[in-house]
């Protein structure tokens, strides 16, 4: 603590230097002469002001980034979201954040993220699959981009798995409840209803891959008759006990015990 004492002037200097852009309305690195550095993002480490039009492109693939536009009039940084960067800019599937050819108009869509709620808009993918239809399903969509939806018929709201993870870390450590959850992230309460019923889901999915139900555990082997562990119950979800003996596990089916052992 003393060391730290000691240098307590270079940390408010260095904390305090952090609020001050010397890029502020400078010619950006892209070399057009009307894009002036006056974007700032909230969570890369060491990040560059940028014009509009590059801050978008660096973060096409994180549109949970909060901005910091430079509000000229007031003379501040203005915390927007992705969407608000530029006009008619919305968060693209499908393409590796680049907006697809044959997309629909993009619509507004709730995005929640570890940083807060995001009201953003969302472009799907509406490419032809292999079966003729135009895109796959939008929920599926956002389960590959890593968001959760929060509901399978046109999905209007959609989770970070990160904050997924992060929350079940949060209730397993800290005890939480999903309501305090979502007031840390917000002060309002209008999607709590849907986070309840997304996480639980989440849990239960996660469960079935921990469990070893996604890879097929209930199915038999190429070849077997029974199921690999027949002495379990279809679909258990309990934990077991990974020292205690277990037919088929860690000890053979059938065991000759002498009778005085059993």
């Amino acid at each position: 603590m003393d060391e730290l004492k000691a240098e307590e002037l270079f940390f408010l200097q260095i904390l305090l230097s952090l609020h001050y852009h010397s890029q502020l309305l400078s010619a950006c690195s892209c070399g057009q002469d009307s894009h002036l550095r006056k974007v700032a993002c909230t969570k890369c480490l060491q990040a560059e002001l940028l014009c509009p039009r590059c801050w978008l492109d660096k973060h096409r693939t994180m549109p949970t980034h909060w901005a910091l536009i430079w509000n000229a009039k007031d003379g501040f940084f203005e915390k927007h979201d992705f969407c608000r960067v530029m006009k008619n800019t919305s968060v693209a599937l499908g393409h590796y954040g680049e907006w697809c050819p044959d997309g629909d108009m993009a619509r507004t869509f709730t995005l929640v993220d570890s940083n807060g709620i995001h009201a953003t808009a969302i472009k799907f993918c509406r490419c032809k699959t292999v079966d003729g239809q135009r895109g796959t399903p939008e929920f599926q969509q956002l389960l590959h981009a890593g968001i959760f939806p929060g509901s399978i018929k046109d999905p209007k709201t959609g989770y970070t798995l990160g904050l997924l993870e992060y929350y079940r870390q949060e209730r397993n450590q800290g005890k939480g409840s999903a309501y305090n959850f979502m007031s840390h992230l917000t002060r309002s309460s209008d999607i709590y209803t849907n986070f309840l019923a997304i996480t639980r889901f989440h849990q239960h999915l996660d469960i079935l891959m921990q469990r070893g139900h996604a890879h097929g555990l209930d199915v038999p082997l190429p070849g077997e008759v029974d199921r690999p562990y027949s002495n379990r119950p279809i679909g258990y979800l309990g934990m077991q006990c990974v020292a205690c003996p277990e037919r088929g596990v860690n000890m053979p089916m059938i065991v000759s015990v002498p009778k005085y052992l059993r």
